[in-house]
């Protein structure tokens, strides 16, 4: 082996020894999201999640539209407004009120309101719970 590929060897180990550390700190970092209750764990909104994180959708939208996209994109789920807010977030919105949490509750109350959304009511640290609806007269 030359000396220019022993060194291009000796970069790539070290590059990919620094991407399994990061991997790592990635997944510690989800692991303790999940256990907060802010990250969803379901395979269908994991999926999705990883679609906002790469491709931003949410950068220009509004708040509504992307609380939409996300009940919409996991229509079998049922999130919370922390859930909700996580991704929404991960998707590029940038909330521009003090607490946003606070401003993905109230569009979300009334995207129930609206009948946009449904919502089973809970007491609690998790709150709400909320869900696409599916317009019944919608076609099949």
């Amino acid at each position: 082996m030359d000396e220019t590929t022993r060194k291009l060897v000796g970069q790539l180990r070290v590059l990919e020894l620094k991407q399994r550390e990061i991997e790592a700190d990635v997944e510690a970092i989800q692991r303790a999201l999940e256990l907060a209750g802010v990250k969803p764990n379901e395979s269908e909104v994991t999926t999705n999640e990883f679609h906002y994180a790469k491709s931003r959708p949410f950068k220009k939208a509004t708040l509504v539209n992307a609380c939409l996209t996300v009940l919409k994109d996991s229509e079998e789920s049922w999130l919370t407004k922390s859930e909700i807010e996580y991704l929404v977030s991960r998707g590029g919105f940038e909330f521009s009120a003090k607490d946003s949490k606070n401003s993905v509750d109230v569009t979300l109350r009334r995207l129930g309101v609206e009948g946009r959304s449904e919502v089973v009511a809970s007491k609690g640290k998790a709150g709400n719970k909320y869900r696409f609806k599916v317009r019944e007269d919608a076609a099949p």
